[in-house]
């Protein structure tokens, strides 16, 4: 990027101009995959994510998981700014992008561990299900399932249907199947 066009970006992020909020998880990882250098725009969804996945060397690293309770009604919210100062940190003093996109889809398998033990804690819920675009990552998927039986949880997730959108408009129309009767 040229340095007019990071000026302009820097003004626009201090105005809040064209800043939408997001709590979805792809765009974390879209957010990583730029920091590391791997991919800044995406010429598809989940491009971003993809490439960071095969950037990612296998390391015991992860980065500590944060939580934040803002809002006043208890809800634990991810708190990412801590890691990707780490993250910038360790980029910094040489540390190479495959083993810090390693160390960030594993903490990123620790904080849905630690997410479901909450809810799990909360709710008395043992049963996790993993559904969602991120877990298409393969990365996540060989690692979570795992972790969370580990943990004394109970994970399930899709097998013939996808996890992304189409699963969820399946799930929708079995709702409203349901409703109608």
């Amino acid at each position: 990027r040229s340095a007019a066009e990071l000026g302009l970006l820097r003004r626009q992020l201090e105005a809040g101009l064209n800043c939408p909020l997001s709590s979805g998880m792809g765009r974390l990882f879209d957010g990583i995959s730029a920091l590391l250098g791997i991919r800044t725009v995406s010429g598809y969804e989940g491009q971003a994510a993809i490439l960071l996945e095969a950037a990612a060397a296998g390391t015991d690293r992860c980065f500590p998981v944060a939580f934040t309770e803002e809002d006043g009604e208890g809800f634990a919210r991810f708190d990412w700014r801590p890691m990707t100062e780490e993250i910038c940190r360790l980029q910094k003093q040489g540390t190479g992008t495959p083993e810090l996109a390693g160390a960030f889809l594993n903490t990123m398998v620790e904080l849905a561990v630690q997410m479901a033990l909450r809810a799990s804690q909360d709710s008395g819920i043992r049963k996790v299900v993993l559904s969602g675009g991120s877990f298409q990552n393969q990365f996540l998927m060989r690692k979570l399932p795992e972790r969370l039986r580990h943990a004394g949880l109970e994970p399930y997730h899709h097998i013939r249907v996808s996890c992304n959108d189409e699963g969820l408009s399946l799930g929708q129309l079995m709702i409203a199947n349901e409703q109608r009767r």
